[in-house]
C-alpha cells in the first residue's frame, strides 16, 4: 500500500507540496494517537532522511510497530509472571494445609495413643490426599484404636 502512495504522489505535478501537506497531517495525527511515535518522526526529519512521504511513512510504521512488539513482550512477561506468582502462591497455600492436617492428626494419634506403635501406618499418611486426612482425623478424635482409625469402612 505505501508504494502505491508513493506512485500515485510522483506522478501528480504538485508532488513537493502535497508531500509537505501529507506529511503534516499524518504528523498531527501520530501525535494524536501516539505521541511516542513523533521522537521517530522528528529523528527522520531532523536527519534529512526521505523527502518522499511514503519513505517517512514506512519508516514511521516500522519504528510504531517496533515498538508494539516491545511493548507486548514486556506486557507478555509481566502478565506471566503475574500469574505464575498467583499458581505458585495457591499451591503454597494448599501444600500448607495439607502439611498442616496430616501433622494434626500425626500428634492427635500420639496423644490418643502414645503406647501405639504408628509405623505401620506412615506409608498410608504420607499417601492420604485432603479428602482422606479429614476423614482420619474425624475417626481418630473417637476410635478407641489405632486399627479403627485406618480401618476401611
Amino acid at each position: 500500500m505505501v508504494r502505491r502512495i508513493e506512485e500515485a504522489l510522483q506522478a501528480l505535478p504538485d508532488r513537493e507540496r502535497i508531500d509537505r501537506v501529507l506529511t503534516q497531517w499524518v504528523k498531527r495525527y501520530l501525535q494524536r494517537v501516539h505521541p511516542g511515535a513523533m521522537m521517530a518522526v522528528e529523528e527522520t526529519l531532523e536527519r534529512g532522511e526521505g523527502t518522499m512521504l511514503a519513505t517517512n511513512v514506512q519508516k514511521w510504521a516500522e519504528e510504531l510497530l517496533r515498538e508494539g512488539r516491545q511493548q507486548g513482550i514486556q506486557q507478555g512477561i509481566q502478565e506471566g509472571m503475574q500469574q505464575g506468582l498467583q499458581q505458585g502462591m495457591q499451591q503454597g497455600v494448599h501444600r500448607g494445609q495439607h502439611e498442616g492436617k496430616l501433622w494434626a492428626l500425626r500428634q492427635l494419634l500420639r496423644v490418643r495413643f502414645p503406647d501405639a506403635d504408628l509405623t505401620p501406618y506412615q506409608s498410608r499418611l504420607d499417601a492420604a490426599t485432603d479428602a482422606e486426612l479429614e476423614r482420619l482425623l474425624t475417626k481418630a478424635a473417637t476410635a478407641a484404636t489405632p486399627d479403627a482409625v485406618f480401618a476401611t469402612e
